[in-house]
Parts: structure tokens; C-alpha cells; sequence
């Protein structure tokens, strides 16, 4: 019985946390869930925007989230090498975890298409892995609308000055429109979201706002480590 006594219990292992993207959920009203597993899921609504959750490993930035300026000319030069352009980046908090948030603009992936394409990203990063939230949406239809009303209303240009040349057909004035370098213009502005609530530009920053009242952290991942660059 002494022996008994004065025997050390053992000590309960620590279970070891895997993340998995079980542990974050945020509302997505009228999205209906197209695929989902362990590491990724995608949503999609009637008119083919996107939102994607997916679980990278873990970064290597060298900077923390709140390093902005960092940030920005990171995400820049990451945007110029895919032919795009960041329009804007900022850091938040989700549920108190450091996170950043950036709207990116590119040409549409459909060959000969004049429209643009608009993505926006929230990261929440942590020591072992990567929380990555897309939204993404496409330009469609009549092109230039929202362009073309910025300038009337204010006369600041919503397209790159271009040096005038002599074109001799439609197709080669459509080759030179499609070669413009995607460039960040007055009219990406968010001051004009509320003037053109449907543009996909529009709609891309809503969702990037909305969601930190829509999300929910497990308390398991809360306590995990954030990333911090070494």
C-alpha cells in the first residue's frame, strides 16, 4: 500500500494539435459548397464566384503582418510576376489572430477577353501552417462601365495614358488593348464600391470585410502559435 502511495502517476500525453481546415468556419449565404476535404474546400454562387479555404505549410515571410509597407512591396512584386496588381493590402485581426487581407487585379484567364479578373485573399498565418481564404470573381460583359463613369464624374483617367499609334485594323487595336500592362487605377478606388455595388471589384472587397463577423476559430487553434518571420 505505501508503494501504491508514493508512486508517481504518469502524466497525460499532450495531444498533438493537426491542423486542418475543420477549425476555421465562416457563413456563406446563397454559396453552395462544390468540393471539400481535409486541406481544402470551394464554394461557388449562381453567378460563378469563387471562394476557396484552403491549408498551406507554413510561410516564409519576411515580415510580421503588421509590417505593411513590407507586406505591400512583397505582394506587389509576387503580383507583377503573375501580370497583375495589387490594389491594396492591410492587417487585421480574426478573432484576435494577426491576419492580412489584399485585393489583387488581373486579366481574365478566357483567351481574347478584354475583362479582368479580381481576387481577394486573407492569410492567417501560424508557426506550422497556412489559412488561406479566396474570393474571386470575373468581369463579365459590357467591360469599362465603371472605368468610363470615374472619368466622366471626375476627369481623372480610368485607363493607362497611352502614346498615340496609327492602328490599321479592330484586330490590331484589340492586340494592343489585351498587351496593356494591368495597372492599379482611380476607378479601383473604394470610394466608388457603394456607386457600383455589383461590380466584381465590389463585391470581392464586401466579402473580405464581411468576414471577420462571419468567422469562427476553434478554441484549439487559438492557441496556437502565430507566425513570426526567424
Amino acid at each position: 500500500m505505501l508503494f501504491n502511495f508514493f508512486r508517481q502517476k504518469n502524466k497525460p500525453s499532450s495531444k498533438l494539435f493537426i491542423h486542418n481546415i475543420s477549425h476555421i468556419n465562416f457563413a456563406l449565404p446563397d454559396w453552395e459548397l462544390y468540393r471539400q476535404d481535409e486541406n481544402s474546400a470551394s464554394w461557388f454562387t449562381q453567378q460563378r464566384e469563387a471562394a476557396l479555404l484552403r491549408l498551406f505549410p507554413p510561410c516564409s515571410w519576411p515580415f510580421f503582418c503588421h509590417d505593411i509597407s513590407q507586406a505591400e512591396a512583397y505582394w506587389q512584386d509576387g503580383a507583377k510576376q503573375q501580370n497583375g496588381v495589387l490594389i491594396e493590402i492591410d492587417c487585421f485581426e480574426v478573432e484576435g489572430i494577426p491576419a492580412l487581407r489584399g485585393v489583387f487585379k488581373y486579366r481574365s484567364p478566357e483567351t481574347g477577353s478584354l475583362a479582368m479578373y479580381y481576387l481577394g485573399i486573407i492569410w492567417i498565418p501560424f508557426k506550422d501552417a497556412l489559412y488561406q481564404i479566396n474570393y474571386e470573381a470575373l468581369e463579365k460583359g459590357t467591360t469599362g462601365i465603371r472605368e468610363a463613369a470615374v472619368f466622366v464624374a471626375t476627369e481623372k483617367p480610368g485607363l493607362p495614358e497611352q502614346q498615340d499609334t496609327e492602328l490599321v485594323s479592330a484586330e490590331e487595336l484589340f492586340d494592343k488593348l489585351c498587351s496593356h500592362e494591368v495597372r492599379k487605377i482611380p476607378s479601383d478606388s473604394r470610394e466608388y464600391d457603394a456607386m457600383f455595388p455589383d461590380h466584381p471589384l465590389s463585391r470581392v472587397r464586401y466579402w473580405l470585410n464581411e468576414f471577420p463577423t462571419q468567422v469562427k476559430i476553434s478554441g484549439e487553434l487559438k492557441h496556437q502559435p502565430v507566425y513570426t518571420p526567424e
